[in-house]
């Protein structure tokens, strides 16, 4: 009887034993211990390998922190991220439609950026055919 309810069941009994490790857990004295391997390339927190991805990295944060206050700091950052390929340029693209998607009073503000942005970025060209902000 444990706190004036009796339990007679495999949970309570689990609970009174109080193992600390279960069964299979821990591996037993006789098994060779596993050797790790070293990575030729270790992995550093926050370190960010390629420039694409580091492009995705700022254009994703600057719409986070938009608003009409800092609108026009935000806009020049956005223009300092070089955006010089099509896969930038649909990155920047998808990030702020996606937050004009979920941030819905927002969404003049959203489409006031994209307004500058169409103006601004260079048109790109991708197998002969014209890609830009628009398009």
């Amino acid at each position: 009887m444990q706190g004036g309810v009796q339990r007679n069941n495999s949970d309570s009994d689990r609970w009174h034993r109080g193992t600390a490790f279960q069964k299979g857990l821990m591996p037993s004295p006789q098994t060779p211990l596993q050797v790790m391997q070293k990575a030729e390339k270790k992995y550093e927190i926050g370190k960010v390998t390629d420039e694409e991805e580091a492009k995705q990295r700022q254009l994703k944060a600057i719409p986070n922190k938009l608003t009409p206050q800092n609108f026009e700091k935000l806009f020049e950052q956005v223009m300092q991220v070089n955006i010089d390929n099509v896969i930038t340029l649909s990155g920047v693209i998808s990030q702020i439609f996606d937050k004009a998607l979920t941030e819905p009073t927002f969404c003049e503000m959203y489409a006031k950026f994209c307004f500058h942005l169409a103006a601004e970025l260079p048109d790109l060209s991708i197998e002969n055919e014209i890609i830009t902000f628009k398009r």
